[in-house]
């Protein structure tokens, strides 16, 4: 199973999830999301429960040595941590 480290809010979360759409149709997926909205948490985990094979977990802390900047593609994100690749 692939882990991808995400991050944000309702918004991010489905931007996430249409970029992981071509790979979750192929493998499982681990999505680790951190936000610092608590209450955003639950309506988060259904975004990503629309598509089968994504899991979510949501770490307590943000991972220093991962660092995520809103939406993937966004200027200083680290893109190639979340080894996206076009098909």
């Amino acid at each position: 199973m692939k882990t991808y480290y995400t991050g944000g809010t309702i918004g991010d979360a489905y931007v996430t999830l249409c970029k992981l759409y071509p790979i979750a149709k192929k493998e499982e997926i681990l999505c680790k999301h951190h936000t610092i909205h608590k209450e955003v948490e639950q309506i988060v985990r259904e975004i990503y429960l629309l598509l089968p094979n994504i899991y979510v977990e949501f770490p307590k802390d943000e991972l220093p040595e991962v660092q995520v900047h809103g939406v993937f593609g966004q200027p200083g994100a680290e893109q190639d941590k979340y080894n996206f690749k076009p098909e």
